[in-house]
């Protein structure tokens, strides 16, 4: 399976171009630096048990399967599933701290 981190490095060769074929190994180095600092949008994490649901972190946001809502991981159930993270727990902080700055 092709990763976000996978597919960035591969942008920025052949955005490089010549200057990328004289350091290969940079690229990975440098797409996992912008994956750690937020600034790539991380691969569809699906959620198909209650196990999964359950290790999520608790401010997440998910899109539920059979009527497409949205939902918390406060309010979803088991019958929602599977559901896609929309939002980590952590970008829904980030996006909340934003709003009250603003």
């Amino acid at each position: 399976m092709t990763t976000n981190i996978d597919r960035a490095a591969e942008v920025i060769a052949q955005a490089m171009g010549e200057i990328a074929c004289g350091y290969p190994s940079l690229m990975p180095e440098v797409a996992q630096a912008l994956a750690d600092a937020g600034l790539l949008t991380p691969a569809p994490q699906i959620i198909r048990t209650v196990e999964e649901l359950e290790a999520l972190d608790r401010g997440a946001v998910l899109m539920g399967a059979p009527w497409h809502g949205i939902f918390t991981t406060h309010t979803i159930s088991a019958d929602d599933l599977p559901a896609v993270v929309v939002a980590t727990g952590e970008q829904v902080r980030a996006a909340r701290k934003a709003l009250e700055e603003a």
